[in-house]
């Protein structure tokens, strides 16, 4: 929390310890980098899906993971200050993954330089998506990723969709680009 306050003292703080703590009571099996599994799967399983050589260093290695979940306050909060520009819906967009969005709150923060470290753990998109609000489904049993039910229509998706072909858009695309990283604070 140190880098936050350090670099932002006027920041509203969007999520607390407490949140956190709040949404890993609700969801068991999230840690630090996404979705994790529980114990009730054959030794086969973790040596094949979670590349441990063991069920017991497999829930060993969650467990640490879970506790650095509840330590990422900063990373979470860089996730609620990029997730305020995202609009929720209620259907599901099999499109916008929570391994994605993670990139895109890196980007984001790197464009803004608030930050001395933009980095935020999949697990901690998850947990700070959750606490927005957000729909959030898990891709699979086997995955750590989640799908995020938001619009694409979001200023923030359009302004990264935009960013990826920013070297050949139109004049009026790249109107669109300022204007949007104007609405998203950059």
């Amino acid at each position: 929390m140190a880098q936050l306050q350090k670099k932002s003292d006027s920041l509203n703080h969007l999520i607390t310890l407490a949140d956190i703590e709040r949404i890993l009571e609700q969801e068991p099996l999230l840690d630090y980098n996404g979705f994790g599994h529980s114990d009730s799967y054959h030794e086969s399983f973790y040596k094949r899906y979670t590349f441990q050589d063991s069920k017991a260093e497999y829930l060993q290695n969650f467990k640490k993971n879970r506790e650095s979940l509840k330590k990422a306050l900063d990373e979470c909060q860089r996730c609620c200050m990029y997730l305020q520009h995202l609009k929720k819906i209620k259907a599901t967009r099999y499109n916008l993954g929570s391994y994605t969005f993670k990139h895109s709150v890196e980007y984001y923060h790197r464009q803004l330089n608030h930050f001395d470290n933009a980095y935020v753990s999949n697990g901690a998109f998850i947990c700070a998506a959750l606490h927005m609000g957000f729909k959030v489904i898990r891709k699979n049993d086997t995955s750590p990723n989640a799908w995020i039910c938001a619009s694409i229509q979001s200023d923030i998706v359009m302004w990264g969709r935009l960013l990826d072909q920013q070297n050949s858009l139109e004049p009026k695309e790249l109107k669109l680009l300022a204007k949007l990283e104007k609405k998203i604070g950059l």
